[in-house]
């Protein structure tokens, strides 16, 4: 779970869950919190979720959404 942070204050959130038997991860609670949205707070933090995935030799992550998050869907 990593968590961006500012000033004492917790902007967003995200975790990565590792799926047995695959190489891969789940993204999974991605968040930000709705008065710091459009900051590229998101990709920041999916950024740091590539950086470990990699690290961790897997090859694939996997996000389910609803069609509705288009902010998500982006990512």
């Amino acid at each position: 779970m990593f968590f961006a942070k500012y000033k004492n204050e917790i902007l967003g959130t995200v975790s990565l869950i590792k799926l047995d038997g695959q190489n891969a991860f789940e993204l999974a609670k991605l968040a930000v919190t709705e008065k710091y949205q459009g900051l590229k707070i998101g990709r920041r933090l999916m950024e740091k979720c590539l950086e470990v995935v990699k690290l961790e030799g897997a090859n694939k992550i996997i996000l389910y959404t609803n069609q509705k998050l288009t902010a998500a869907i982006e990512l």
